[in-house]
């Protein structure tokens, strides 16, 4: 007689909703891909004490699942409502996870009772026990507050929030951050503007629009801000010879703005992104011949000579009048720049 085959272990269920699995999911993706940390630094954004959106109270995961889904404010419909915007129609709603609670009798659980959990029973709004016949309000049970009642998660589920760019209304505050980068004075007197947003696409931290001369920065990162400074800077060269920058990714524009955020990040004491630019231009001139890199290196070298004249002589001649504030330790975009071609 053959051997009877013992079946396959049934797959524990993981206590998630589906939705929730597939928000779950994309935490899984961003550790993965190693996006995680890119992520991060836009929810960086988000630290300001004195903000008093609701997605600064919700914990690190879900602030990284909204920031991936595409914006820096989500809320429910009647947290917009309540600062007089609204919802258009048709938007689709972004997730965040909760956890959901198993609530059992804290008496009966010690002598391993069968039937210690808790069940809420609707003729009587309460929770109770089928041991011992507790009966618990359901906001005690839920707050956590009777230590008649053990809580564990037993999986999660998903809320609903809506992007504030799926609503209109009133407008809302800007963020800016409490310590401006260096440099944000040069920005100013060339008129750009500067505005913290997520990227919708999740494609960058920064982006600069030669257009309506803004930049848009997804972190406060004082390294974003010097590539995409070093754009604008690019750009104003280029006009000179009655040429523009490329739309899109194109190699040499960027090589250029990286390797000039990479001399100003070192010049300000920001630290060094060597590696960063190394791999950064690399990556930029894959695929390219000889011949290809020798005339990228050429034209690269000469556009950053550009840029960085052109930013810090902007920023000398402010001096110290645009200083990002002697009293919280940075030194003014001319001051500093003054300390450095002195040298």
């Amino acid at each position: 007689m053959g051997r009877t085959r013992k079946p396959a272990p049934r797959a524990r269920p993981s206590g998630n909703t589906p939705r929730a699995d597939l928000v779950l999911r994309r935490l899984v993706d961003e550790f993965k891909s190693g996006g995680i940390t890119e992520t991060i630094s836009k929810v960086a954004i988000l630290k300001d004490p004195n903000d008093n959106r609701p997605c600064m109270s919700w914990s690190l995961k879900n602030r990284v699942l909204m920031v991936g889904q595409g914006t820096f404010d989500a809320r429910n419909v009647a947290q917009w409502n309540r600062v007089n915007r609204r919802v258009i129609a048709r938007r689709s709603a972004i997730y965040i996870i909760k956890p959901l609670y198993a609530y059992s009798c804290a008496h009966c659980a010690k002598g391993a009772a069968r039937e210690a959990h808790l069940r809420y029973a609707r003729p009587s709004g309460l929770f109770e026990c089928a041991a011992c016949g507790l009966s618990v309000e359901p906001r005690a049970v839920r707050g956590g507050s009777d230590p008649a009642v053990l809580r564990r998660i037993r999986g999660f589920g998903c809320q609903p929030e809506f992007r504030v760019e799926d609503t209109v209304g009133d407008a809302l505050p800007e963020y800016a951050p409490a310590r401006p980068p260096p440099l944000h004075g040069v920005a100013a007197k060339w008129g750009i503007q500067v505005k913290y947003q997520v990227d919708p696409s999740g494609s960058s931290l920064g982006s600069y629009e030669a257009r309506s001369n803004t930049i848009h920065l997804g972190t406060e990162s004082p390294w974003v801000f010097f590539h995409e400074i070093s754009h604008a800077a690019d750009s104003m060269v280029l006009a000179r010879s009655g040429r523009a920058l490329k739309g899109g990714q194109d190699p040499i524009q960027e090589a250029v703005a990286q390797l000039s955020a990479c001399v100003l990040s070192e010049m300000y004491g920001m630290g060094s992104t060597r590696a960063h630019t190394r791999d950064y231009i690399r990556a930029q001139a894959r695929g390219s011949g000889e011949r290809e890199l020798v005339r990228l290196a050429l034209d690269v070298l000469d556009r950053v000579e550009g840029v960085l004249g052109l930013i810090l002589s902007t920023a000398q001649e402010l001096g110290g009048a645009t200083a990002s504030g002697q009293e919280d330790g940075h030194c003014g975009d001319g001051a500093r720049a003054g300390k450095i071609r002195d040298h």
